[in-house]
């Protein structure tokens, strides 16, 4: 009795095995598709530093700043009455 529960579970085995295995993508293709991310990933990481470098340029924020305050300033200018009258 143990002589065949062994025997039926090498047969199982060997079947998910072969199963499992079928199913399974190629080595070499996972490979080419890890690499490919590996080098989307670079080129995205890339790409992101040199946009926050950009935006976290300090003459950059220094100039939208003040540009900022001027344009502020110049829409307080307009709500100012033209004149204002003499007591």
């Amino acid at each position: 009795m143990n002589k065949l529960l062994i025997v039926l579970l090498a047969v199982c085995l060997v079947s998910v095995h072969a199963f499992v295995k079928r199913d399974a993508p190629a080595t070499s293709d996972l490979e080419a598709k890890v690499a490919d991310m590996k080098t989307k990933l670079e080129d995205f990481t890339k790409s992101f530093s040199e946009q926050a470098a950009k935006v976290f340029d300090p003459e950059v924020i220094k100039k939208s700043f003040n540009e900022m305050v001027d344009n502020a300033k110049q829409t307080i200018d307009k709500f100012k009455p033209a004149s204002q009258p003499k007591a």
